[in-house]
Parts: C-alpha cells; structure tokens; sequence
C-alpha cells in the first residue's frame, strides 16, 4: 500500500496528497502544488501579516466581523460559578435590636455555607409573686426641657409619683392606654384657632403629655380613672420633640405579662417570640437637673399661644391643675369656643 502514497512535507506535517484529494477535491492544483484554501487579503489570511488578525469568525459566517463571521463568546472568568463562602464576624454573631433592645439575633453558618439568622424576641414577661423590687433611676434629659419641667412640677404636686412602679401590664411590647386627661384637655380646648400656629413661637407640631405616663399605670391606677379631677393624671401641651424624647426613660424598662413561645421558621431565616419570668419589678424613677424657672418653665413654653391668651400660660394645663388655684383670674377667655381677637382672644 506504501506505493501507492503520494507524499508531501507541509508546514503542517506530512500528508498523502491522494487521500487530501479525494477528501478536498479543488484543494491541490494539477501539478500537485498548494492552492490557499482561503484567498489572501481576507480576515483569516491577510496579506499584511505584521499585525495581529482580528478574530472574527471567518469570512462565510453572519455577525459582527468584518466580512460577516460571529465573535466568539468570551471564556467566563475562573470559578465564576463558586459560590461565595458564608462568613460572619464575631460582632455580628451575638447582638440586641430594636427600640426596646428585647431582641437577640443570633448569626451563623451552617455545613452548607449557607447564612442562618435567628431572632429571639422577648415579647411578654411575668413577674414572680416575690419579685425583688428593683428601683430605676435616670436623669431627665435637660434638651427635652419643657417635658422635664411638667414633670417636677406633677412631682411636687403629688410626691408618690416621684417613684412609679411598672405594673404587670405595662410589661408587654404591646402596652399602651390613652389617659382619660389627653380627651379632657382637647374638650378644654376645642374651640377653632386657639392653637393655630401663627399664635405661637413653636411652630411645629405639639403633643398633649401625660404624666405620670400611661405606659407606667394599670387601667385601674386612681391617676388613670381619674383623669379630670385632682387625683388624675397631669398633663402639659408641649413640643412634640420634648414629650417624644423623654419616652426613651422608661419605653423597654418593663416588658410583658405571660404569654406562650411562638416559633415560625422561613429559609435561612427563624424568629421565635417568647414570655419570660423575672424575679425582679422594676420602679422608675426620674431625676432633675433643671434649675427652676418661674411657674415650672410655663412662660418658656413655645407651644403656648402667647399672642391669643397672652396672660395665661396655664393655656397648655388642665383646668383643674393647682397652678390655676393660685391664678384665679384665669382663664380670661373660653377655650372651648372659636378664637376671635378682641371678643374671645387677645
């Protein structure tokens, strides 16, 4: 069979010129001598060979080379399909959230490199029949001025608030009652205009504040259902900013009555809810730094409509407070009908 091979050396090794030729007939010339399978000048066989050829595809192929040809995808970069490894620090592997700081979040890996977070939520607790009594004392915060006045003034007033004791309702996430006083002092003050804006030196919004707070009463608490008489709650109308910044004080010093343990589970991602005996009961107490202005800082107060009542400050008070006993000219005009200057107004 060796004789009858026709041999050729190649730049690309040697051939045998009848089995090319019956596998790319037109490919060798009669005589035996090369012919290009790919004319010179085109992309794939230039005739400037100086600089790099362009990958295009070829010459028959559609796309974007030169004369038509598909541009190969590129290779994707090594381990682009490695998934990225679970890491936590250890900060982040033990920490409380929330407002009330009630939460602890627990961070980790599991053995499929896959980040697990659960939170444990104390929702509710239940004091112990021989609870500890535990006194809390924090110092009002003098930026909240208005707010800190009120409350030294109710204090000197009736001094049994000066130490309040976290009822078993108030240890709930979810306690909150509205005071009988917040609706008596807005039937006061009903009337249209008195609190417009325009009238007073605070323009933004105000708020009723309660004190001492309802968070830190039971619903049977005498200065709760007493809210329009003496033994009630006081209340002053005063920045809202003032009366927000002091909720800080107590909001979270006492959580919750007994509740069950509620576990619920999505993904990588588990929250259980839970109640909690402790064998302490909180009380709150709050401490003064304020040197005291005159009438308890009621002059001071932005929120008072100093240009429709101009004499009576006491406009943010009930009217059965005692700085209205020891002003018995006041009020001069009635807050329960419409503002007008000169007949029901200054």
């Amino acid at each position: 069979m060796l004789q009858n091979r026709q041999l050729v050396e190649t730049s690309l090794g040697t051939l045998d010129l009848r089995v090319y030729r019956q596998s790319f007939p037109g490919a060798l010339s009669q005589q035996g001598s090369w012919k290009p399978l790919i004319s010179q000048g085109d992309d794939g066989n230039p005739t400037d060979r100086s600089a790099a050829r362009p990958n295009n595809g070829g010459s028959e192929g559609q796309g974007a080379g030169k004369s038509g040809g598909k541009v190969p995808a590129k290779p994707p970069p090594a381990n682009s399909n490695d998934k990225k490894k679970c890491r936590v620090l250890a900060k982040q592997s033990s920490h409380h959230l929330g407002r009330l700081k009630n939460t602890l979040r627990l961070k980790s890996c599991d053995k499929n490199d896959e980040t697990q977070i659960s939170d444990m939520v104390v929702t509710t607790m239940t004091y112990e029949s021989n609870a500890k009594p535990t006194v809390w004392t924090t110092a009002c915060d003098p930026a909240n001025a208005q707010a800190c006045y009120h409350y030294s003034s109710a204090n000197s007033i009736n001094t049994n608030w000066a130490t309040l004791e976290c009822p078993q309702e108030a240890a709930t996430t979810s306690h909150r009652f509205e005071g009988k006083v917040v609706g008596a002092w807005s039937d006061e003050h009903k009337g249209e205009g008195w609190k417009d804006a325009p009238h007073r030196t605070y323009k933004k919004q105000s708020d009723r504040d309660e004190w001492p707070p309802a968070y830190l009463l039971a619903k049977n608490a005498p200065e709760f259902t007493l809210g329009r008489k003496k033994g009630g709650q006081r209340i002053r109308w005063i920045p809202w900013s003032d009366n927000q910044g002091t909720a800080k004080h107590w909001k979270g010093g006492t959580n919750g009555k007994k509740g069950p343990t509620v576990n619920q589970k999505k993904n990588n991602y588990e929250i259980t809810e839970m109640s909690i005996k402790v064998d302490v009961r909180p009380k709150f107490s709050l401490r003064f730094r304020h040197k005291t202005p005159k009438d308890d800082g009621l002059w001071d107060n932005g929120c008072w409509p100093r240009s429709a009542a101009k004499d009576d400050p006491g406009f943010a008070l009930l009217g059965i407070d005692e700085w209205y006993d020891k002003h018995k000219s006041l009020p001069k005009w009635d807050y329960t009908d419409e503002y007008k200057k000169g007949t029901n107004g200054d």
